[in-house]
């Protein structure tokens, strides 16, 4: 029932959300100054750009019901998104924004979760992992819904 071109197109967001990991916020660490909605826009745009191109670099499984595939794709995708995901916690909105952007990283976190959990069954062959993908659509439209909302359109793609 799960479609290569959905596995695809599950693939490819799970893959946007990997490339946050490759660019950050502020080189300085916490106490960093509140971010204008242009300066947190124009970062998440980049910290997504990045794990885009860091996402495409995996190759995609021909067949993704294959659990050793599907296992050696999550391995490498698991961690380009948790580290995407990290590098947008990061990012310090000031008030304007704050609660669109706490919106977008919660919706952000649950998803980087979901993919940690598809990882750790495909890791043990365990085929519930399917399941979890073909749902992961929705909270991905979710996803992209808050990046939109919040200016971060390169994290919607």
């Amino acid at each position: 029932m799960f479609s290569s071109s959905r596995a695809s197109a599950c693939l490819v967001l799970v893959t946007l959300g990997a490339a946050v990991a490759g660019c950050g916020g502020s080189s300085s660490g916490g106490g960093s100054a509140a971010l204008t909605k242009a300066q947190i826009d124009s970062a998440a745009n980049t910290i997504c750009g990045a794990e885009a191109t860091a996402g495409q670099a995996v190759p995609t499984p021909s067949n993704i019901q294959d659990a050793t595939q599907a296992a050696a794709y999550f391995d490498q995708i698991d961690p380009i998104i948790a580290g995407a995901t990290s590098k947008l916690v990061a990012l310090k909105p000031d008030s304007s924004v704050a609660a669109d952007w706490n919106a977008f990283i919660a919706l952000r976190k649950q998803e980087t979760t979901l993919i940690h959990t598809i990882r750790t069954k495909a890791d043990a062959k365990d085929r519930s992992g399917l399941t979890d993908l073909q749902n992961s659509s929705a909270l991905g439209q979710q996803v992209d819904a808050a990046a939109t909302k919040v200016g971060a359109a390169t994290c919607a793609e």
